[in-house]
């Protein structure tokens, strides 16, 4: 066999391989078989008028639980409290901590008390008196009461 007959063969056989695909597409198109591309996705009509029927739908909803929302009032905001503690001569971390509890400064009396024994500070503490508020956290509250004034 020559090189020109082999070229040909591979060329025929190039367009025989062509015309076969072309025919295959057209015949899944007319049928309505088009496999969509990689990313591509095929939806029925009827499935369409499905989706957008529940997405009224959630909308809707959505648009009542937004009214129910705005007419509750929220009870997420805290009130911040104020507090001026007086230390005096004589007072302990105990007595302090029950003053921040009783106050509503801090929420637990044993809790603080221990926390400023931990942080070795329970000869630190001032006379005096400290403005507090109930958004301070512990560490500021620590902070408040043992710096010299």
């Amino acid at each position: 066999m020559s090189v020109k007959s082999v070229i040909r063969t591979i060329g025929i056989s190039i367009f025989v391989a062509g015309a076969t695909m072309s025919l295959t597409q057209m015949k899944q198109e007319a049928d309505g078989k088009t496999t969509p591309a990689k990313d591509e996705v095929v939806v029925k009509k009827s499935d369409i008028k499905q989706y957008q029927q529940q997405i009224t739908k959630l909308q809707e909803e959505n648009a009542v639980l937004a009214k129910k929302k705005d007419a509750t009032p929220s009870k997420t905001k805290k009130e911040v409290k104020t507090y001026t503690l007086d230390v005096r001569s004589g007072m302990g971390t105990s007595e302090v901590s029950e003053a921040l509890e009783k106050a509503g400064m801090i929420k637990s009396a044993s809790d603080f008390e221990s926390y400023i024994i931990n942080e070795g500070k329970a000869s630190s503490i001032q006379l005096g008196k400290n403005k507090l508020n109930s958004e301070m956290s512990r560490k500021e509250i620590l902070t408040a009461i043992t710096t010299p004034k």
